[in-house]
């Protein structure tokens, strides 16, 4: 009782330190001064030398913090500068650009006061997402360094700072000049979960994928944005990254699969292993080993104070798990104040003391109402969703104030999800291995592993489009998250007053259903979620999918005879992979054709993407090379993929099977001094009666050529050029379309006003369809009629309907 007193009174300190308070700590001595002189009055002295005593420990954790806050940046001016760093962090690549940290070494050149405080110091770089560059890279910077205060936003700001951030470099000139290798384990490591990365990929559609990289690995940057904001308005978002709650979920996983077959004590040790390998491995950040380093200590703590298993996984956590964690707290705010403020850190430590607290509780019950299962799964679940339970209430008022978003779904959205939360963990380790092995053997195990983490996603996004799922909360941090679990505390010492019945008390008919029907069920399940996903896709319909990847160009051909064709790949290879993974059944990983129709980076870069994940048998491009990062890495693609090249030409043609085909109507020859967009590769697609125009980035002369070239134009469906600009979709070259619908592929809130408001005009009564307003435009056609299906919205001045 003493060390949980002077516990508290230390994190007490620091977080009344860091909510700003420190001002006003008079007023606590004084408030704990009138204690002490009253319990001395009562004759209570040991009481009141405690009293004392936790009072001065609190004081000295906030001077400690206070001293500890950091003082002025290096780094206070804008200016150029020319330097030799080293890349310290891997590069994260959530949408377009990838970020990273490096170090300078040597300052070559400066415009800046400050040029000896460079050295030594990190900053953050901004690239485009090509080529890609790696922890340990040796390289050459030129470009304007921007000092981390000029960031409006302050919580990203706090971030880059607890990195060790000083400034920033968007965009810079930068040459690679060598590698610094790192230490052999770490090398090792690394290469290890890049392989499991690139297995997962390989192996699971999008964002089953994402999500995976996300609970195995730690890696959350591939993660879609709309994805997460769902996990996060359904209260589950802590099951998609490594934390606290996460960590002691897998532990509760080692403890509760091999108690029975190892003993207690050997399935705790199992467990504290797992959980510190599992740390290392995941990259070793400090928020990770933060939440490992709890888990760890809860879990040493319920070891040598022999609680007792035999009731459950988390009922012994309550009696010899809290002065662990509070001690693990003292320790690593000890060893670095300003960690208090670290969200990741209020987060973990939040979810593992409501696990501590509540688990054994909250497990009790689970259990009766889980009695109908066999008494092993019974235990199990019951475990599982103990923790999760816990975790989900104790983090709420976290997440509420400093994501502004209360979830009111949190608790049974977690309850569904924590069983899906182990089977998933576990599928996509056994896929990441499978994958590692053979590619084949990856892809048949990710047909039953994403199942679980589509279950998920499915939840997330039902339990978010619930109404009231989550209301906007405003916050203002640590004085409102203590002013949140102050009200929290009440209300739950109200509920958990009253006394539960004793177990015994309660009589539950147990119906042995026995592990096979339980397995037979699972299997009939997966077979049910599998087959009815091979046979819901209409197999005697031509399908084009004007993909929505933002501001750029994909479009999906899937054929009645089975042939995928992929003509362009959009500027985001994330964004393209969780267009297919919609588009596509999960188990197709085969695309037969990918045509690039000219080498500019919001056509070209989603491709490299794709060479990486699925398998593609031929490519055609045009005939003019790029010259960026993108097309760069596009080349090596394809050489590493072994597809069959070819270059475009007009007059060519590829039979589709079933009376299906495309026919190439341009490049005929280098136009316009060889400009990328008016040489832009133009196809059109023949289905029966139906056809489509896809046009590429063609400008007003390439237009003028395709005018030219006495090819027939006339088409069903026209893919509007060049995203819809001013200068594309000429009077004269419409009259030659004479289109029945037309689509344009634009990014929402695009910086060139795409599509131009000019448009609308010249298509005159044409139904237009836009990305931007209606997602992914979807047509199906059996080669007499076309039918028209965007993912939301309608076309302008009507409902979308067949178009015949």
């Amino acid at each position: 009782m003493i060390l949980v007193l002077l516990s508290i009174a230390w994190l007490a300190g620091s977080a009344f330190a860091a909510a700003g308070y420190s001002g006003a700590w008079w007023v606590v001595a004084l408030a704990c001064c009138a204690g002490c002189a009253a319990l001395i009055a009562r004759g209570r002295h040991g009481q009141a030398w405690l009293l004392g005593i936790a009072l001065l420990v609190g004081l000295i954790s906030l001077s400690i913090y206070e001293a500890s806050r950091p003082g002025p940046l290096p780094i206070a001016a804008e200016g150029s500068a020319h330097v030799l760093a080293v890349v310290v962090s891997e590069p994260e690549t959530r949408g377009e650009p990838q970020s990273f940290r490096v170090r300078i070494e040597t300052v070559l050149e400066s415009e800046m006061a400050e040029t000896e405080a460079l050295e030594g110091e990190h900053l953050r770089v901004v690239r485009p997402a090509y080529p890609r560059f790696r922890s340990g890279d040796e390289i050459e910077l030129a470009g304007e360094i921007t000092p981390l205060n000029s960031i409006e936003s302050p919580g990203f700001r706090t971030y880059l700072e607890r990195q060790g951030v000083v400034a920033s470099m968007e965009y810079p000139e930068v040459t690679v000049t060598g590698y610094r290798g790192r230490a052999g384990i770490t090398e090792a490591i690394n290469d290890l979960r890049s392989e499991l990365a690139q297995a997962l990929e390989r192996s699971m559609p999008e964002p089953e994928a994402a999500l995976a990289k996300g609970m195995l690995l730690g890696q959350r940057d591939g993660i879609p944005d709309d994805v997460e904001e769902e996990f996060n308005d359904a209260g589950i978002s802590h099951l998609i990254v490594i934390s606290g709650a996460n960590v002691m979920l897998v532990a509760g996983f080692v403890v509760g699969a091999l108690r029975s077959l190892a003993g207690r004590r050997q399935a705790i040790v199992l467990a504290m292993l797992v959980v510190g390998a599992y740390a290392l491995f995941v990259g070793g950040s400090p928020p990770v080993l933060r939440a490992a380093s709890m888990a760890v200590v809860v879990l040493g703590g319920v070891l040598f104070g022999r609680g007792d298993f035999s009731r459950g996984v988390a009922s012994p956590l309550h009696s010899h798990g809290l002065n662990a964690l509070l001690l693990a707290g003292v320790v690593m705010t000890l060893l670095d104040p300003l960690v208090v403020v670290d969200v990741s850190f209020q987060l973990s430590f939040a979810a593992t003391l409501g696990i501590v607290l509540f688990a054994g509780r909250f497990e009790e019950q689970f259990e009766h109402l889980l009695g109908r299962l066999p008494e092993a799964a019974a235990r199990f679940l019951s475990g599982q969703l103990a923790m999760t339970t816990s975790a989900s209430i104790a983090v709420i008022p976290i997440i509420a104030v400093y994501f502004g978003r209360l979830s009111l779904v949190s608790i049974p959205a977690n309850l569904v999800a924590a069983p899906l939360f182990v089977l998933a963990l576990a599928g996509s380790a056994l896929t990441a291995i499978a994958g590692m092995v053979d590619s084949e053997l990856g892809r048949a195990a990710g047909e039953f592993g994403h199942l679980p983490m589509f279950l998920l996603v499915t939840l997330a996004e039902f339990a978010s489009s619930l109404p009231l799922a989550s209301i906007a909360v405003m916050g203002h941090g640590i004085p409102d998250v203590l002013t949140m679990y102050g009200l929290f505390a009440i209300i739950l010492v109200w509920l958990l007053r009253r006394r539960p019945r004793d177990p015994e008390e309660v009589t539950v008919r147990r119906v042995r259903v026995g592990w096979a029907g339980v397995a037979a069920t699972t299997v009939a399940g997966a077979a049910v979620v599998v087959w009815w996903g091979a046979f819901s896709q209409d197999s005697d319909r031509l399908q084009v999918t004007v993909l929505n990847v933002g501001q750029g160009d994909a479009i999906l051909i899937e054929t009645p005879d089975g042939h995928n064709i992929l003509v362009d790949g959009g500027p985001s290879g994330s964004t393209l992979m969780q267009a297919l993974g919609e588009a596509l059944p999960a188990a197709e990983r085969h695309i037969d054709l990918v045509v690039l129709t000219h080498a500019q980076d919001d056509h070209v870069a989603g491709l490299v993407e794709l060479l990486r994940r699925y398998d593609v048998a031929q490519v055609i491009e045009g005939p003019l090379q790029g010259v960026t990062g993108a097309y760069g890495e596009w080349a090596k693609a394809v050489k590493a993929e072994g597809a069959l090249r070819h270059v475009a030409k007009a007059g060519q043609h590829v039979e589709l099977g079933d009376g299906a085909r495309i026919e190439v109507l341009a490049p005929d020859r280098r136009l316009d001094g060889g400009d990328l967009n008016n040489n832009s590769v133009v196809l059109r697609l023949v289905y029966g009666d139906v056809s489509f125009l896809l046009t590429g980035d063609l400008a007003g002369t390439g237009e003028k050529a395709l005018l030219d070239s006495g090819f027939d134009l006339e088409t069903t469906v026209l893919k509007v050029a060049h995203h819809g600009s001013h200068g594309s979709t000429t009077k004269d070259f419409l009259s030659a379309v004479a289109p029945a619908v037309a689509v344009v592929s634009s990014g929402a809130g695009n910086p060139f006003g795409h599509p131009d408001a000019s448009l609308r005009l010249r298509l005159g009564d044409v139904p237009l369809f836009r990305t931007d307003l209606n997602g992914s435009v979807r047509f199906e056609s059996d080669g007499r009629s076309v039918w028209v299906m965007p993912e939301r919205g309608t076309f302008d001045g009507g409902v979308a309907a067949a178009v015949r």
